[in-house]
């Protein structure tokens, strides 16, 4: 039980240090921004160029998984890596 406590904290810590990253590379963001729980969010849609009603879709069930998903591949393309 603890070391899957152990597990969950270190994926969520590294999503946070993550996003700190993403935004530190995107520049017109502050860094801090990754680590505030839905801020971070918001500022992920102003990254890759989404307009802001986009963060009522995880609300949706079903469109919340395919959402999630498709964001990193958003981010790809936003830094030109697609």
């Amino acid at each position: 039980m603890i070391i899957a406590y152990g597990i969950f904290y270190l994926t969520i810590l590294s999503y946070f240090v993550c996003l700190w990253k993403v935004f530190k590379k995107a520049e017109h963001e502050p860094s801090w921004a990754g680590f505030v729980p839905v801020y971070n969010l918001f500022v992920w849609l102003k990254v890759i160029d989404k307009p802001w009603w986009w963060l009522l879709l995880p609300i949706v069930p079903g469109v919340n998984f395919v959402f999630l998903g498709s964001l990193p591949f958003e981010l790809f393309s936003a830094f030109g890596m697609s």
